[in-house]
């Protein structure tokens, strides 16, 4: 019975390992999924190659990159569909895709010539259309939040503002960096927030905050690094309240309004107490009255 339990437990742990490390296919292909213009990074999974061994890279069966067994030639495809966007580390021979498209979807196959054997990879690789910038209004003095994708592995995000993409927040988890950034011109001093999830809150919104909010999302696994972008336009407008200033005018009109009611009625019954005094000091039959009294 402890045999059992113990073989039943080891399974659940093997079973459990390979639902959250990834996904593999016949034991030797992996999905990846990269949106359309960030990059990925195939890993060959070797720390350095060895003078003795060699290193081929095929996109749906044609070579695309090599670095030769005596390591005198590195050699990466210099024209067709993947011109200028290809690099290969000469030292691990993983294969890095930038500005990759949706036509670079397909079967990336590694192939490594070695005397102690010639192991084989395949990435199945799938690009998805990237969104367009999305829009989001403010009004003036509000507080906005812009929410990073949820599917999405953080192990490092990085925001960038403006058309000189100014860094703003960083997360590094391997690191242990956590930070937001001043700005230009110092303009968002004391006025960001980055959450566990990377979503970025501005307080006090400005109109100058107005533009494009881009937020680079880098995932990173055993067999691969991705690279995703995710785009915000931001507009500030200036007409209107805040919703802060809206509701702070609503409860000093409550109050003013209060306040008033309370004068009225303390008026009206002083000018009541008066009148009587009055009415019983000067009244001529009341004063006849006593003197007949007499």
């Amino acid at each position: 019975m402890q045999l059992y339990n113990k073989m039943k437990s080891t399974l659940t742990f093997v079973l459990f390992q390979l639902f959250t490390i990834g996904v593999f296919v016949d034991g030797n292909e992996e999905s990846v999924s990269v949106t359309e213009g960030g990059s990925v990074t195939l890993k060959s999974g070797v720390t350095e190659i060895q003078t003795d061994d060699g290193i081929e890279w095929r996109f749906n069966g044609t070579r695309i990159a090599k670095i030769s067994s005596d390591s005198s030639e590195i050699w990466v495809k210099p024209d067709g569909p993947f011109r200028d966007r290809l690099q290969l580390d000469s030292q691990t021979g993983d294969l890095k895709i930038s500005n990759i498209r949706t036509t670079d979807s397909g079967k990336y196959k590694l192939l490594i010539s070695s005397p102690r054997g010639s192991p084989e990879m395949t990435f199945s690789v799938k690009v998805v259309p990237a969104a367009a910038a999305k829009p989001v209004s403010v009004l003036e003095g509000d507080s906005v939040t812009l929410h990073t994708d949820p599917t999405y592995i953080h192990n490092v995000i990085q925001w960038r503002y403006g058309q000189q993409k100014s860094p703003v927040a960083e997360i590094n988890r391997t690191a242990g960096n956590f930070k937001t950034y001043d700005g230009p011109d110092e303009r968002f001093r004391g006025r960001l927030k980055l959450d566990q999830t990377g979503s970025l809150t501005i307080t006090n919104i400005g109109t100058r905050d107005s533009g494009l909010y881009e937020v680079e999302i880098i995932s990173t696994s055993s067999r691969y690094t991705t690279h995703h972008t995710q785009s915000f336009s931001v507009t500030v407008r200036e007409s209107g309240w805040s919703s802060a200033a809206v509701a702070g005018i609503v409860v000093g009109g409550v109050l003013l309004v209060a306040a008033g009611v309370v004068i009225y009625y303390r008026c009206k019954k002083s000018r009541e107490e008066n009148g009587q005094n009055l009415k019983n000091t000067d009244d001529p039959d009341n004063e006849g009255t006593k003197l007949n009294d007499r």
